[in-house]
């Protein structure tokens, strides 16, 4: 299958302004050339990139040179006010609710435990226990996204970005909750969230 070109170079004349929005997963990098074989997100055949280019004009979701804490919603702006370029997203996936009976064990599990830190250690054995309750849900697991920030959210507030590495083009487009995300890396900085 073909792709359908944009122009035709035959037809190419100096003078003409062309623009190109490319994502880019590296495959491998030549030090002595000095140049990279990337394969455009979602697939298709392997470009090689100089290193004038790369340097100059590409951006990196995973490179970054310093390291900023700020409030999470210092972190969603970063990430809403990069729309479509590069950027790694560190966040958790959306939690599971436990089984009814996956939570009865659970709490059951919890009361034996209370009631040997309470006969070993007495009234100060129970602290830890006062703090920690038995949750009905499974916490999501942490999730690295490599892509970009679509621009648009979900109609409950989740950020769509499109996952570079998802090499399944349809199943690309990734769901965050705002609320979890724990750092993002974007225009050569690490903007990590301090609220926990």
């Amino acid at each position: 299958m073909s792709q359908e070109k944009n122009l035709n170079f035959d037809k190419l004349k100096p003078g003409e302004v062309l623009s190109e929005t490319s994502y880019y997963v590296v495959r491998s990098i030549n030090k002595s050339s000095k140049e990279a074989i990337v394969t455009p997100s979602g697939g298709g055949s392997d470009v090689i990139i100089g290193h004038d280019y790369l340097e100059n004009l590409v951006r990196s979701a995973d490179y970054f040179e310093t390291e900023e804490k700020k409030s999470r919603t210092d972190v969603l702006e970063t990430i809403t006010s990069h729309i479509g370029m590069a950027c790694s997203v560190y966040f958790r996936k959306q939690s599971k609710s436990k089984t009814k009976k996956a939570f009865k064990e659970d709490i059951e599990q919890w009361k034996e435990e209370a009631k040997t830190s309470f006969m070993n250690n007495g009234i100060s054995g129970l602290d830890s226990f006062a703090v920690n309750s038995v949750k009905d849900f499974i916490p999501g697991e942490m999730r690295l996204i490599k892509g970009y920030y679509t621009g648009a959210k979900t109609e409950h507030g989740r950020l769509l970005f499109y996952d570079c590495e998802e090499p399944n083009p349809d199943r690309a487009l990734k769901q965050v909750d705002p609320r979890t995300v724990e750092y993002t890396i974007v225009d050569k900085v690490k903007h990590i969230s301090n609220s926990k």
